[in-house]
């Protein structure tokens, strides 16, 4: 799990963006990614807090949107991420 004062930031940075991934889940893995609900984190990443926004703006994405449907679906959701995580780290 990720410290709780990096999330109460990072949970405060998304809400300006209207996204609230409070409920998200986190797992230790070997590999970064998020399924359904869950973040999982390689040990590394659990304190990398742009790795963190970038995973919880996923979260965000699968609350009002479900499943990506597609492949196409699937990139544009990426593609979002990673713009979220660069405003984050140029805040």
């Amino acid at each position: 799990m990720p410290d709780p004062i990096l999330l109460a930031s990072l949970f405060e940075f998304l809400a300006l963006i209207s996204c609230y991934p409070q409920d998200a889940e986190f797992k230790q893995g070997v590999s970064n990614y998020f399924q359904e609900g869950t973040i999982t984190l390689t040990p590394v990443a659990m304190t990398k807090d742009y790795v963190i926004v970038h995973e919880l703006f996923h979260y965000c994405q699968w609350d009002r949107d479900g499943n990506a449907k597609n492949w196409s679906e699937w990139r544009l959701r990426e593609r979002d991420a990673k713009t979220v995580e660069y405003i984050y780290l140029n805040k």
